[in-house]
């Protein structure tokens, strides 16, 4: 239960982060709060016993609502070009058909489907490039860049356990 509640609290600083975006300040302790209950969430939930299916989904839900909102944001707010929301959006928006995808086709490999490092690396790089927009920091394009080549290499990862879970699926003397 408390590990949910942590998880749904990104919806309300999603909503907060709306409000305060063009504060720089408030809007990186936001960003601040928020990857600290991301990581809080998982913590919690191991330390009390309380993993279950509903939270393995509310988890990346919630990131996927909060870092979307701030994204969308930040590009009104602060005149970011579309091209570039959409760097900063492709791992979340292919993880999200992708999670939907399996969870029609392939229901009974849900349960597999852990969040991977190389993902963790996309989310704090994205983290940062939010960071260098709402500070206006100086070579963002680098944050960029790390961004997608981190992006190619999550989704590159994905395909990969994705393979792997298929392979595992099938019959012993199938090839």
């Amino acid at each position: 239960m408390i590990p949910n509640l942590i998880s749904l609290s990104r919806l309300v600083m999603a909503v907060a982060f709306v409000r305060y975006a063009s504060d720089p300040v408030v809007a990186v302790a936001i960003l601040c709060a928020a990857g600290v209950s991301d990581w809080l969430d998982g913590w919690a939930a191991k330390r009390l016993g309380q993993e279950t299916r509903f939270g393995a989904v509310l988890d990346p839900a919630c990131d996927r609502v909060f870092i979307v909102t701030v994204l969308v944001t930040l590009t009104f707010v602060h005149d970011i070009p579309v091209w570039i929301l959409g760097v900063l959006l492709a791992r979340d928006v292919v993880n999200s058909i992708g999670a939907a995808a399996i969870w029609a086709l392939r229901p009974e490999w849900v349960g597999f489907l852990r969040a991977r490092f190389a993902g963790k690396v996309v989310t704090t790089l994205q983290y940062w490039s939010v960071v260098h927009i709402a500070l206006g920091l100086p070579f963002f394009i680098i944050s960029l860049g790390a961004v997608a080549l981190a992006t190619v290499w999550a989704l590159g990862d994905y395909v990969a356990e994705l393979r792997r879970l298929a392979g595992a699926s099938k019959p012993a003397g199938s090839l």
